[in-house]
């Protein structure tokens, strides 16, 4: 199957990878489901199952990846969406070229906080074994939030020193 560039940028393709004992590995498309206006920069698997994919048209959509129907979109970034994570609890925190981190309820769509701090754009999440969230930005620096300490979530620590952007 063969896509123009630009329809690739936009499209999520789901594969069936099949890795066998006689060395005949393959992948089968499975599916193709397309909805953004722009290029997808990341994607997440939800705990039930739904794929979230974050562009730079700077919105989130929630995919049922069984029919690849769109279940919603959320919107609140202003510039494009670079990076996602998803807490054991199930929310959703989504980085941003708008320097913001932002915490959903991708069940109801509900933006829950938004984490501020960086000074530039943020390029890499994670969620740390004590449920702390780091974020990296090419603002040089990494830092460790606990977002559910208050009402706007906390930062607990920015580690400096990076000679460039931080990003994964």
């Amino acid at each position: 199957m063969k896509f123009d560039f630009i329809y690739v940028s936009i499209i999520i393709i789901i594969l069936n990878i099949h890795l066998s004992a006689q060395n005949k590995n393959y992948a089968e498309l499975i599916k193709v489901i397309g909805g953004h206006s722009s290029r997808v920069r990341s994607l997440a698997v939800l705990p039930n199952g739904n794929l979230a994919s974050g562009s730079d048209d700077s919105s989130i959509i929630i995919w049922n990846s069984e029919d690849g129907s769109l279940i919603r979109k959320l919107r609140g970034h202003s510039s494009p969406v670079y990076s996602m994570v998803v807490f054991p609890s199930g929310h959703l925190a989504s980085g941003s070229w708008d320097n913001t981190i932002k915490i959903w309820n991708p069940n109801d769509g509900s933006l829950l906080k938004t984490l501020t701090g960086h000074t530039s754009f943020i390029f890499a999440l994670a969620i740390l074994s004590d449920g702390y969230l780091a974020s990296g930005s090419s603002d040089q620096t990494i830092k460790i939030w606990n977002p559910w300490d208050t009402h706007e979530g906390s930062l607990i620590q920015t580690l400096t020193g990076h000679a460039g952007y931080v990003n994964s």
